[in-house]
């Protein structure tokens, strides 16, 4: 048996989502933007499809979404596309993605403050730390809603009302939110979203981005061209990508409280059969607010390295965020949370997904403890 345990990184396709991309590419190959024939309108009314599937699954409406290459692009075309606004100072977390991390470089290289927003050894924002932050006139604030190494979900809420009472604007990262609670971008109170299609079961090189309809002129684009996307996302649209994000969109609209359920109850099951057997074992990350499918473990005197290589070929697991794993870069997630370098070289994530099976995560259970134990576990 092979079993898949990273879909934080990457979620399998789902085989509807497949028919329906690849049917798209073999029948419906029009340009959008040609429209002076039948086919560049059929594939106008695809991509319109899809773009109100995108927008329901989070609450908002059709033109507050626009079509990227990935959640990376939409973090981008948010930080960056604030360039020429004021104040001249943005604001994260200490546990965001690299994307919002290195954008917000670019524009503190670029002559823009930046400050950094610490969050608790569970991973949550200190929010006595967020208002001595915001007092200083802030452009905008980056937060990852839910976290893509530990799990840990944000008080939102809280998160917005500061920013609205501070006047600063609000991104949140929902890439891992999406599918496993419920997603009202209204109230969230966001001025712009990103998020991913291959994290919720659709097809690689496809994202979006939501921007609130007061924010959407504050936005210069960083990508420029035939002006497509509203002139904020210049290129020729990916018609079979955005379809299939559409529908992966749709079928989690219409199925997540079965999804939802299904993965917690996966996700109790692996956590108590680990932990009845590893006594060294630790959970990073909040133990209540917090993603189902998500556990980054912790095995005291086990260098996770050398456990997830000899899992390799029958169990998909990682140490870190994917976009770390080539590198020899610590988690900074890790590190925010008060973990050392040791403590971090012994934890590694766990991604559950709705595809996994009880079989699955039985038989992954008993090749991981077996292999922690062979490595020095107790």
């Amino acid at each position: 048996m092979k079993v898949y345990l990273d879909n934080q990184a990457s979620t399998p396709v789902d085989p509807r989502v497949v028919n329906l991309v690849s049917r798209i590419m073999a029948e419906e190959f029009g340009n959008p933007a040609s429209t002076l024939h039948a086919w560049g309108w059929r594939a106008e009314e695809i991509a319109n499809i899809a773009r109100e599937q995108v927008a329901a699954v989070i609450g908002a409406s059709a033109r507050e979404i626009i079509f990227t290459s990935g959640a990376t692009e939409s973090i981008n075309m948010t930080i960056l596309g604030l360039r020429e606004m004021e104040p001249k100072r943005v604001a994260h977390t200490t546990i965001e993605h690299k994307a919002v991390t290195y954008a917000c470089h670019e524009l503190e290289r670029c002559g823009f403050a930046r400050a950094e927003v610490p969050v608790d050894s569970m991973g949550r924002i200190k929010m006595n730390e967020l208002e001595s932050i915001l007092k200083t006139p802030t452009l905008i604030l980056s937060v990852i809603a839910a976290n893509n190494e530990i799990g840990t979900v944000q008080d939102i809420k809280r998160i917005s009302e500061l920013c609205k009472k501070h006047g600063t604007l609000l991104h949140l990262d929902i890439t891992q939110l999406i599918g496993k609670v419920e997603v009202k971008i209204k109230e969230m109170g966001a001025d712009f979203a990103s998020f991913s299609s291959h994290k919720i079961y659709g097809p690689k090189g496809v994202g979006a981005l939501y921007v609130a309809p007061e924010s959407l002129s504050k936005l210069r684009p960083i990508m420029f061209g035939g002006g497509q996307e509203r002139g904020l996302r210049s290129g020729t649209v990916n018609v079979p990508g955005i379809a299939g994000f559409g529908l992966a969109c749709e079928l989690l609209r219409k199925e997540s409280p079965q999804v939802k359920e299904h993965i917690t109850k996966l996700t109790a099951l692996l956590k108590e059969t680990l932990e009845t057997n590893l006594r060294e074992l630790t959970i990073n990350g909040h133990l209540e607010h917090r993603i189902p499918g998500n556990l980054n473990v912790r095995i005291a005197g086990v260098d996770s390295s050398r456990l997830i290589g000899n899992l390799a070929m029958d169990v998909g697991l990682t140490a870190a965020s994917a976009c770390l794993s080539q590198s020899v870069a610590s988690s900074s997630v890790l590190a925010a949370i008060g973990l050392s370098t040791q403590e971090q070289k012994e934890s590694f994530r766990i991604g559950i997904g709705r595809f996994n099976t009880e079989d699955e995560i039985s038989w992954a259970a008993a090749k991981l403890i077996e292999t922690a134990r062979s490595l020095g576990a107790k």
